[in-house]
């Protein structure tokens, strides 16, 4: 009698969620860093926190505009984005 493989035991996003995990584990392991690829791939997810931020509170401070609620400071630093 043959043992079952592990394929047939889990669904399928577990099997997509661990293939995206290896992906991302495998491009930004520490044997990487000495490829350039690696750097880029690093600034382009920095960067897209950075736009990320500064996009959320871009939409809050004109939803809370639109809905005539006063906005007193709308302030943006390089890492945050005060509003009151």
């Amino acid at each position: 009698m043959a043992m079952q493989d592990d394929r047939g035991r889990h669904d399928a996003g577990q099997l997509k969620l661990r293939f995206m995990w290896w992906a991302v584990f495998t491009d930004f392991g520490l044997s990487q860093v000495k490829n350039p690829h690696f750097w880029v791939g690093v600034t382009l997810l920095l960067l897209a926190f950075l736009v990320r931020i500064y996009f959320h509170y871009m939409g809050a401070y004109w939803a809370l505009s639109g809905m005539s609620i006063p906005v007193y400071t709308f302030t943006i630093s390089p890492f945050t984005v005060l509003l009151k």
